[in-house]
């Protein structure tokens, strides 16, 4: 990811101009809508690898100074001066003396941080596993009209993501150009598939599957990346008022990696648990989307499915 599409404003201006004030009322502006907000100074070569990194954790980073740094920034100038427009390109608004300048700044951070939060890239995975007692064979293997249920699920996901791997130790279809992931040593599961995909690119946004879910449709793969807003870190979608939520077919941001890795150190292994992050939405799709939640584990399953397989 390039630096000036990642959530970090700068503020710019000469000294005595009012930067660390505008800084501190955006922090309370952005703290209100409970986002995760870092501030940093800007100096140093490896400013901007330590920028990128912050915002591995945080929704928002504002950096104060960084007029030479390639990153979106608000400009403040003082009286009878002209502001130093340094890669005006990057320049997302002048605030001038006499304006509103709290007002207008939080209006034009607030339109800019919803149109970055869209920046990351979408990608897919899909999870497999082995033979499954209850089915005779792996299910991903399962076929319908010529095709697996893994490729079938493949082309969906590549209607909206740019990049779709594979995670678990199943069978490849023959002669499959799937990339697989490789599971972080220990772990196995859904989890272990959820956190190779994350740790493999942290900077994407993943819509996340699995193999038995024949019915699902782009509607539901779009509504999920709809509910891409700064602050939600994942969306962990649910049937029922109150009830489970389904950690498969879902969205999850890269940030939410580090809070994966340490409930696998504590032995947690149900990705489920983050319906608990404070940064994970858990919601009700639409009535007509929820089919694509359906999971198919038997061959008795097979007939309430609109997907039907050949077994």
């Amino acid at each position: 990811m390039q630096l000036d599409q990642l959530p970090i404003l700068g503020i710019s201006g000469p000294s005595g101009v009012g930067k660390t004030t505008l800084i501190e009322k955006l922090i309370c502006h952005f703290n209100e809508q409970k986002l995760k907000v870092a501030v940093a100074k800007h100096g140093g070569r490896d400013s901007g690898f330590q920028l990128a990194r912050m915002t591995r954790n945080h929704d928002l980073v504002l950096v104060e100074g960084c007029k030479d740094e390639r990153i979106t920034k608000l400009v403040l100038h003082a009286e009878g001066e002209s502001p130093p427009l340094h890669n005006k390109d990057k320049v997302l608004g002048v605030l001038k003396p006499g304006q509103d300048i709290t007002t207008e700044a939080t209006h034009l951070a607030d339109q800019w941080l919803k149109e970055v939060w869209q920046q990351p890239p979408v990608y897919g995975c899909v999870l497999i596993g082995g033979k499954s007692s209850r089915m005779g064979q792996p299910k991903h293997l399962l076929t319908k009209h010529g095709k697996t249920w893994l490729q079938s699920t493949v082309e969906r996901l590549n209607l909206v993501c740019s990049t779709v791997l594979v995670a678990g130790m199943g069978l490849l279809p023959e002669g499959s150009s799937l990339d697989r992931l490789v599971d972080p040593p220990g772990l196995q599961g859904p989890m272990a598939g959820i956190q190779a995909a994350l740790s493999w690119n942290p900077w994407a946004s993943w819509l996340i599957t699995a193999c038995d879910q024949p019915d699902m449709e782009i509607d539901a793969l779009q509504w999920l990346l709809d509910q891409r807003q700064p602050g939600t870190w994942g969306v962990l979608p649910t049937m029922q008022a109150n009830g489970p939520v389904e950690p498969l077919l879902a969205y999850y941001d890269g940030r939410l990696l580090s809070s994966l890795e340490e409930m696998a150190a504590m032995g947690r292994v149900r990705p489920s648990e983050l319906s608990n992050h404070p940064k994970t939405v858990v919601l009700e799709p639409p009535a007509p989307l929820k089919r694509a939640w359906r999971n198919v584990n038997s061959p008795e399953d097979i007939y309430n499915c609109s997907a039907a397989p050949h077994i």
